[in-house]
């Protein structure tokens, strides 16, 4: 299995971080199962679960808010504590080797709506970058990471 990555800087001045892209679907009862969002995730190799961006969240699971945000966690960070939703989610990979996708079942975290977030997340938008979403060990910790700051076009998960 190759899962193809590129490194990019996270914000401007940042050194580069690796950065997956996946399609990911909303899993609970009722929803479209052909509705997705496109995501780069950024490896991140000290977060114990991903995290999907409170916008690409708001997206994928639009008017059925409510209904599927039910189950409740606080993490605590460096910076600081933070509540999240916990939802279920297929995370859709593309493989290289094989030319073919796999996929992970996950219980995702979304932030719970805040308005400075919210606002964080606009202003990313507004100047051309996605909202940053974490893939976590959850996900990436039953493969293999390669990366290497020299050649930042090749990050692979294995």
């Amino acid at each position: 299995m190759a899962i193809l990555g590129t490194a990019r800087p996270p914000s401007p001045g940042a050194s580069p971080a690796p950065y997956i892209p996946t399609w990911v679907y909303a899993r609970y009862p009722g929803a479209d199962r052909r509705q997705h969002v496109t995501v780069s995730f950024m490896v991140d190799t000290g977060a114990d679960r991903t995290v999907l961006s409170l916008r690409k969240a708001r997206d994928l699971i639009g008017a059925d808010w409510n209904a599927v945000c039910q189950t409740s966690v606080t993490l605590e960070g460096i910076g600081g504590a933070q509540p999240y939703w916990e939802v279920p989610m297929r995370i859709w990979f593309r493989d290289a080797s094989v030319q073919r996708f796999v996929s992970v079942e996950s219980q995702v975290l979304v932030p719970f709506y805040s308005e400075v977030q919210d606002l964080a997340e606009r202003s990313s938008e507004r100047r051309g970058r996605e909202p940053i979403s974490l893939l976590g060990r959850d996900v990436f910790g039953h493969m293999r990471l390669e990366f290497d700051l020299s050649q930042p076009e090749q990050v692979v998960l294995r």
